[in-house]
């Protein structure tokens, strides 16, 4: 049997402060196309059309104030597909002149497939975001 039509329809991440992940996600997202349809408490989601949503909860109880830890079994990092590298760069930049905690500064991968090149980064959590193009 197969689910033709059959696709990802949102994102959540569990934030330990949705206030504070909405201050990076609001700009993030906004470079990127999407736009913020809900802010609440508990949860705040983004759009944009042909693309999962994005959504942020507010994480629950003492879980709010464990931290991830990168390369552990779960989630390793959400890849957004930009047009250009002029996208990543800007991006970037964003970054830096923010403070947020840039891993890898944008730069080609040879070994990858195309012409990719891309930055990585944090979260306020701690997550792994990579901005790339091909």
């Amino acid at each position: 049997m197969t689910a033709a039509g059959t696709r990802i329809h949102h994102l959540a991440l569990t934030t330990s402060d949705l206030e504070k992940a909405i201050t990076f996600y609001v700009p993030l997202l906004s470079m990127l196309g999407y736009r913020n349809v809900l802010t609440s408490a508990t949860l705040a989601a983004w759009e944009l059309i042909g693309q999962p949503e994005i959504l942020l909860y507010q994480a629950k109880g003492e879980a709010a104030s464990r931290s991830h830890t990168l390369y552990q079994p779960g989630f390793h990092h959400l890849a957004f597909r930009v047009a250009d590298r002029a996208i990543v760069d800007q991006i970037h930049t964003w970054l830096c002149d923010s403070g947020f905690a840039v891993l890898e500064a944008p730069r080609p991968y040879p070994d990858y497939p195309g012409n990719y090149y891309a930055v990585f980064f944090l979260d306020p959590d701690g997550l792994k975001l990579e901005i790339m193009t091909d």
